[in-house]
């Protein structure tokens, strides 16, 4: 199903600034694990309301427990889906 450009438009900023989060998070020597959990769950969150836009299954929890290098991969994979 093709999302409206609105949500097409939304699903772009996101990658953006998820991409910007991850980068500084990487860039620290230790990340805040705060930060990291909540990066996963804005993350996640984008991956289910995608999902139930689309139709399909939910394909991660909530608040999926990734790591930094799992979040910025789920993130880069959200504008392929």
């Amino acid at each position: 199903m093709a999302l409206p450009m609105h949500h097409q438009q939304l699903l772009v900023f996101d990658d953006w600034a998820n991409r910007e989060l991850a980068r500084s998070l990487g860039a620290l020597a230790a990340p805040p694990s705060g930060a990291v959990k909540l990066l996963c769950h804005v993350v996640g969150a984008s991956l289910l309301w995608l999902a139930r836009l689309e139709g399909r299954p939910a394909p991660c929890a909530v608040w999926p427990k990734w790591s930094l290098v799992q979040a910025t991969a789920e993130a880069a994979a959200l504008l392929a889906k």
